[in-house]
């Protein structure tokens, strides 16, 4: 029995468990293939960011890079290892007590005792306890997900972001382009006497306008650039990524808007992570 009661104290978590179940939601609901190396595997992990920064990125490079770079990630595993943790240790019973008593007798010899006791009451409460702590686990794991397919589309929107400002870049570096061909044309014709002051004049403002509109694209390019490299969690060396130039995607735009809501509702891991809260909680009124 001392045996038995001290075996069930031990188990052993493998980490890969607490993220199968939270990978299989982001590959429905984020459409992206998650296989991940293991998240303690420093090396494995750099040697992959720096294999995907060698190339310009595009939306999903980027999700993969955000999901093994982010230290936000990084803490949600934590955390999720934590819940299955709580979750393994209400399903054990605490350890025994073990006495040992010896008496020395007055005439000779030793009387010895030896006993090991348990709380029965233990055994009744197990299962309450067991079912409390899958709820709240349960309910630890969907805000995991949700989190991280939160993550998933932010940086979707943000290299939607940057990637419309370097188009922009693009465009108006061609608007200069043809703004200083059209002012040096008229610069010929000013010069050979077929054009007024006032027409070489405005092919002049056009060009400098055009010098503007340009610098000032450039600039929100960098300004876009920041968030998206906050959601990939780069730093250092690894700030000098770039984009892909091709144009965006456009079958994003046609979305089934039909039963929206309701089907929202139905997809809402916040809710369900709430009904598991609420479960839980109907857990401990029944253990209290």
């Amino acid at each position: 029995t001392a045996l038995a009661l001290a075996a069930s104290a031990c188990a052993s978590l493998d980490p890969s468990e607490d993220r199968d179940d939270v990978h299989a939601e982001l590959r429905t609901r984020a459409t992206i293939d998650v296989a991940l190396p293991a998240l303690d595997d420093d090396a494995a992990l750099a040697a992959e960011v720096r294999e995907l920064l060698a190339t310009p990125l595009d939306a999903e490079r980027a999700v993969r890079v955000a999901l093994l770079q982010n230290r936000r990630v990084r803490s949600l595993y934590e955390e999720l290892g934590v819940g299955r943790a709580e979750l393994v240790q209400a399903g054990l019973i605490r350890n025994p007590t073990f006495d040992f008593d010896a008496r020395f007798l007055e005439g000779g010899g030793t009387d010895l005792e030896f006993g090991l006791s348990q709380p029965i009451l233990e055994l009744f409460f197990l299962p309450l306890r067991k079912r409390l702590a899958e709820h709240e686990y349960a309910a630890a794991k969907l805000r995991v997900t949700e989190e991280l397919v939160a993550l998933c589309f932010a940086v979707r929107r943000a290299f939607a972001r940057a990637r419309a400002a370097a188009a922009l870049v693009e465009v108006e570096a061609k608007a200069l382009r043809t703004a200083a061909s059209s002012h040096e044309l008229m610069r010929l014709l000013h010069a050979a006497g077929n054009a007024t002051d006032a027409e070489l004049a405005v092919e002049r403002a056009g060009e400098t306008r055009a010098r503007l509109d340009l610098a000032a694209a450039e600039q929100e390019a960098v300004e876009a650039r920041e968030p998206l490299q906050a959601l990939l969690g780069l730093w250092g060396e690894h700030t000098q990524w770039s984009l892909v130039a091709e144009p965006l995607a456009e079958s994003a735009l046609a979305l089934d808007t039909s039963r929206v809501e309701a089907r929202a509702i139905e997809a809402s891991l916040d809710l369900r992570a709430q009904r598991e809260g609420l479960n839980a909680l109907a857990q401990q009124a029944g253990l209290d």
